[in-house]
Order: structure tokens, then sequence, then C-alpha cells
């Protein structure tokens, strides 16, 4: 994305962001890379429309970024994902083979996965949270709604041990 900003030679590219993901979300802290005319404009926004801003916090998130400890983290945070999502994924392919199609794998802190099978989404996910296992249905991520089979799966907050039982446990609605 800065990139894009970047190359941009008319001053009309916004950065936005927030360190809700990265961090933790409780921070609440966004930001945005404007061009230089857009500063002002956006400041006097600002002001307009939030005067309570979480000075302490964001001294101590300026001291964690110029420290280095916000890279840090964030290399570790990486590893750790991409930890999980290969779990996420072997499990998927050893539990349930050729009955799921992974959609994308570089999405964020979830895997989207296309699941071959005769059940409706709203058994499917009915019959996970049976077992323990809690997926979304991705209707709600396209315009038109006729997307079927094609589910969301967490990973940022489950352990490696958490997830490959809990495909295992998933695997079971469609065995026999």
């Amino acid at each position: 994305m800065l990139l894009l900003q970047g190359l941009d030679r008319s001053d009309s590219v916004l950065y936005i962001g927030t360190f809700s993901k990265v961090l933790f979300p409780g921070l609440r802290i966004g930001y945005l890379v404007l061009p230089k005319n857009l500063v002002a404009i956006f400041t006097r926004a600002k002001w307009l429309s939030d005067r309570h801003l979480p000075i302490l916090e964001q001294q101590a998130l300026a001291d964690f970024i110029t420290e280095g400890h916000l890279e840090r983290h964030i290399r570790k945070m990486r590893s750790l994902y991409e930890r999980r999502c290969q779990v996420l994924v072997k499990a998927l392919n050893v539990h349930l083979g050729k009955k799921v199609t992974i959609l994308g794998e570089k999405a964020g802190i979830h895997l989207m996965v296309k699941i071959h099978s005769d059940l409706s989404d709203e058994e499917i996910i009915y019959r996970a949270a049976q077992m323990g296992v809690g997926i979304m249905s991705a209707k709600s991520q396209y315009l038109k709604p006729d997307h079927t089979g094609e589910f969301i799966f967490g990973y940022g907050e489950l352990t490696e041990q958490q997830l490959a039982e809990g495909i295992h446990r998933f695997a079971q609605i469609f065995a026999g």
C-alpha cells in the first residue's frame, strides 16, 4: 500500500491503518499517511469529530515503536501465524483431502476454504458447532450470496494443538 502512495504524483492517495490487529483491539489507535496538502483538512476534521485522544497510550505506542519493539513483535507474530496456518492447511488436507479446496491462505489470520459437500452451509455450521468447532460462512463477504460451501476458518487465537484437534473433530461431519 505504501508503495502505491510513493508512486502517486497527484497527491491523491491516502494510507489508512490501525494498530488493533497488530497489537490488540483495545488500543483503538489508527493512523493516516496523507499528502501534505490534505494534512490541515484532516487535522481539522479530526478535531471537530473527536477531541478525546488517548495521549498516554499514543506516547507509550510511540516509545514502543521507536525502541524497535513493534518491529520485533510483528516478526514474531508473522512466524507464529504462519505456523498456525500451516498446521490448519495440513490438518484440512489430512482429514478432509479432496473434500476441501483452500481458496486463500494469505488472508490475514484466517483461511478461506471451499467444502465439497451436499450439506447446506447452515447444516455444516450447525454440525461443526455440535463438534465444538466454530466456522463462518463466506456468503456475507460477497455482493451476491450465491457462493455456497465457502467458509472462513480463523486461527489467530487458537493454538496449533487446538487447530489440529478441531479439524479432526470437524472432519467427522463428513465421515462415512
